[in-house]
């Protein structure tokens, strides 16, 4: 397409008249580290003749992004902090005071406090607080220079932090100069106030769940406590089978491999637990893996046990706990959320206290349904905590969307479930005809054909979109996102638990990117809790020649074919109000 007509004349558009097609919708990312990665591929159906494209949050605004870069370092004014007797001619009192140089005729104004506000233990404070402001006239985005208390030359974990409602909320990385005297920030809006801190640990236990032959996400490397390596599975003899693929020399995290029996090893480790000579033997067996691989403990995951072993699997977990501690290494426990009804408190096969008191972490797994997600857990934290002290206790949380269908639930990515809501095809059956009217319609967005659009689920906290199958049967897409995944972080913070765990952290660029909310929410031990902006989700329809008419918002426009016979393109782009992801069909026009 390179060479097509499509790129030289422009699409036609219907949508917000002002969008642009853009990646992330909000400004993240890190200019230390180098990107995770990726590429772009087709998600999901055919969704027409021709050529298929598959506009990812990479491949749909690279284009613009690299615009936004070349603004950046063409028109963004050098706006830098400079101390008073810097800065010969302002008139500002107090030797503290700052000001902000602007190419405006009122540059932006900056004061500092002479008290910082109080910084949790886990962070230090590596400049004074400023106080911004911002003439209307004066737009972003800006790169501040910030001057620090006392020179550095130490790079690791500054960032730039604004301090709102009672709370440090890391805005991007800090650069070092290169004599160690200030930092710079890029923002796309100036904050109310900005200070430079370094992150020294962070508070609560964060692990990583790493697939097998995976790559470590760049970002996860300063966030993560320990890192759970996939790699190990039980055998009938009590042997493991398997192994785990060497970290980066950069990881200096504590490393616990997985040994995971899923469904399909269900009755492979209920023999070996019902087996006195096997469970020791198994005991054994994964002591040899974690001397000999160094590991620093092992993670656990048998979440279908019989709950008739529930006293074998107890002194299982007790009899290896006691075996790694003596060795000064741990050991982690993924055990299923267990269930509160009208019949009470039902652990299963997992005797809490018990488990509690002998792993050193405890990762309760919550139910894939994000209808019932946030119930399910306030009805059962507090029994679970009753029994295991809260320190120990881990919530796991996932980067995967959740597609719901009356058969079977399943975990996607979120370009994958955005890349589902933007399948379109033509309505009518038989030829296109040049210079006729045809419907095109978004699949899973048709709200005349029953779905529903996409849009915020209240109680779910997530974006959502149904829409029905071939059957008429109803499937429910919960896009998991940085707006979603903060009101899981509430309840860790409402329940003080000890931390999260993360279910996968590889460098899979259709993953949602958490780790912005993620870090805010470890450095201030709160969370702050937003929507996505709903015009944002309102679908853009394009065409690469003709034009379109109708209600694109309902999930449907009208397009009004060229007169010239030919091949044309045609584009739906989505957005979940944090990335945007389109899907383009190539559509037979004939005379």
């Amino acid at each position: 397409m390179s060479d097509g007509p499509f790129q030289r004349r422009g699409p036609r558009r219907i949508g917000r008249a002002s969008d642009q097609i853009a990646a992330p919708t909000d400004s993240r990312g890190s200019r230390q580290r180098p990107s995770d990665g990726g590429g772009s591929g087709d998600v999901g159906g055919s969704g027409g003749r021709g050529r298929r494209r598959d506009w990812g949050p990479i491949g749909i605004g690279f284009a613009v992004v690299a615009l936004a870069v070349a603004m950046i370092v063409l028109f963004v004014p050098p706006i830098a902090l400079l101390d008073q007797d810097e800065a010969p001619g302002v008139g500002v009192a107090g030797s503290t005071a700052l000001e902000a140089e602007s190419p405006g005729d009122e540059g932006i104004k900056a004061e500092s406090r002479e008290r910082l506000p109080d910084v949790p233990d886990n962070l230090l404070s590596m400049s004074p607080i400023y106080d911004l402001s911002v003439p209307e006239a004066v737009v972003g985005p800006f790169v501040l220079h910030v001057r620090l208390s006392s020179p550095t030359q130490d790079q690791r974990n500054l960032g730039a932090y604004t301090f709102r409602d009672g709370l440090w909320e890391r805005l991007n990385p800090a650069i070092l100069s290169l004599d160690g005297t200030s930092a710079s920030v890029e923002v796309e809006e100036a904050p109310s106030n900005l200070a430079i801190l370094r992150r020294l640990q962070f508070r609560d236990t964060v692990t990583g769940t790493l697939p097998q032959d995976a790559d470590l996400a760049a970002r996860a490397v300063n966030t993560l406590t320990i890192i759970n390596p996939v790699g190990f599975v039980p055998a009938d003899d009590g042997s493991l089978l398997g192994r785990v693929r060497a970290l980066p020399n950069d990881v200096t995290q504590a490393v616990y491999p997985v040994v995971a029996a899923e469904v399909a090893l269900t009755d492979t480790i209920n023999t070996v637990i019902a087996s006195e000579q096997l469970r020791r033997q198994h005991v054994n067996n994964i002591l040899l893996m974690v001397q000999t691989g160094r590991f620093d403990g092992v993670d656990i995951d048998y979440q279908f046990i019989s709950p008739a072993l529930r006293d074998a699997f107890s002194s299982f977990v007790s009899e290896l706990a006691e075996q790694l501690h003596r060795d000064n290494r741990g050991i982690s426990l993924h055990v299923p959320l267990p269930r509160v009804d009208a019949s009470g408190f039902s652990e299963g096969a997992y005797d809490l206290s018990t488990l509690g008191e002998a792993a050193d972490l405890i990762k309760l797994t919550p139910p894939r349904d994000q209808s019932i997600f946030r119930e399910t857990l306030v009805n059962s934290l507090p029994p679970i905590l009753n029994r295991v002290p809260s320190e120990k206790v881990l919530l796991k949380l996932t980067p995967f969307s959740v597609v719901r269908s009356p058969s079977a639930t399943q975990l996607i990515t979120q370009r994958e479930a955005l890349g589902l809501a933007s399948t379109l095809s033509v309505r009518e059956a038989g030829p296109v005809i040049a210079g006729s009217r045809v419907t095109l319609v978004g699949n899973s967005l048709f709200q005349d054909g029953g779905a529903s659009g996409l849009g915020w689920d209240q109680f779910a906290n997530a974006v959502s979109f149904v829409f029905p199958d071939t059957n008429g049967e109803f499937v429910t897409v919960w896009v998991e996102n940085r707006f979603s995944i903060a009101f899981k972080l509430q309840l860790i913070a409402d329940f003080k638990l000890g931390g999260l765990a993360l279910e996968d952290v590889s460098a899979d660029p259709g993953h949602a990117d958490l780790w912005d909310t993620v870090n805010n929410f470890l450095e201030s031990g709160g969370v702050r809790l937003t929507l996505p902006n709903t015009e944002l989700m309102t679908p853009i329809w394009e065409a690469e020649e003709g034009d379109l008419g109708g209600s694109g918002s309902a999930g449907w426009v009208v397009w009004t074919t060229p007169v010239q016979p030919g091949i044309y393109e045609v584009r739906l782009i989505v957005s979940d109000g944090d990335v945007r992801v389109g899907r383009a069909i190539d559509i037979r026009v004939e005379g």
